[in-house]
């Protein structure tokens, strides 16, 4: 039995000064309201209450429950308040994870500025990683991820855009080693961010199906892979919207962009579909600001 919902209901009687108005205001019956105080008596096995047909009075016991009454209804309403407002009021923390490599993207440094001015009362906590996170036991809010994982029964996914992948390097590295045809990619000089994203792209451009020979292996982390490339130190392979910002300014070249190679869906992921007013605000300019270009 629920004795903290009984005391509550003694409470009530109390302030109503009688079952009736308390009943009345409850929506309970009094006869209902007479059972739950008796069973509350036989729980604590002592009196609490003498009523007349006129008034209620409370025992000692009565008085000293009364008084741990009003504070368990006092933490009932804070409770009842403090968890309306996490789904009304925009405020708090938000924890992303993310890949390394959208920490250079445009999309994001949108979505940061949108998110700092319309709501300035959320604090983003970025965690970047090109590891997989579990997102309960790591305490994540929201997990930006690279393809589809809905086989993962716990999460749920928003899309928020398709990206394709794109080679690139920079300017001063192709003056120095032009690449002019496909079969040239192999022998270049590659700052590989992962093996199984070039044999898959090696197997689509029909070349050998074996990482290249000269190569940095940047392993697990795009963002390392990107800024050696800015650095001028070969090839690498990444999203668009990992990179665009530095191909509009000039600081990387795409290599063959008419040749088609892979796209791969970016989802928002969260652990269940219930969730606060500031994730639920964060969620919505992720999707607007991933889905410009």
């Amino acid at each position: 039995m629920d004795y903290h919902k009984l005391i509550l209901i003694f409470a009530a009687v109390v302030k109503h000064g009688s079952m009736n108005a308390a009943a009345a205001h409850l929506g309970m019956t009094t006869s209902a309201i007479s059972q739950h105080l008796r069973n509350l008596e036989l729980h604590y096995q002592i009196k609490l209450m003498h009523r007349t047909t006129r008034k209620l009075y409370l025992t000692d016991a009565g008085k000293l429950l009364f008084q741990h009454a009003e504070k368990l209804e006092k933490l009932s309403n804070e409770i009842e308040q403090s968890m309306l407002n996490l789904r009304s009021e925009p405020e708090g923390e938000v924890r992303i994870s993310l890949p390394s490599g959208f920490m250079k993207s445009a999309a994001l440094a949108r979505c940061l500025q949108k998110i700092n001015t319309d709501y300035p009362l959320i604090r983003i906590v970025l965690l970047a990683s090109d590891r997989y996170v579990n997102l309960i036991d790591e305490n994540i809010d929201i997990a930006l991820r690279v393809g589809d994982h809905s086989g993962q029964l716990d999460t749920i996914e928003r899309l928020l855009a398709r990206w394709k992948l794109w080679i690139c390097a920079s300017p001063e590295y192709l003056a120095k080693k032009p690449i002019q045809k496909i079969v040239d990619l192999y022998h270049a000089d590659w700052l590989n961010p992962h093996e199984q994203i070039l044999y898959n792209m090696f197997a689509a451009l029909d070349l050998p199906h074996s990482l290249p020979p000269n190569r940095i292996d940047c392993l697990y982390s795009v963002e390392s892979s990107t800024m050696l490339a800015l650095a001028g130190l070969g090839v690498t392979v990444a999203l668009e919207g990992e990179i665009s910002a530095f191909v509009e300014q000039g600081r990387l070249t795409v290599l063959f962009p008419d040749v088609p190679l892979r796209e791969e869906n970016i989802y928002a992921v969260t652990a269940h579909r219930n969730y606060s007013a500031k994730v639920a605000k964060v969620l919505t300019v992720l999707k607007e600001g991933f889905a410009e270009k």
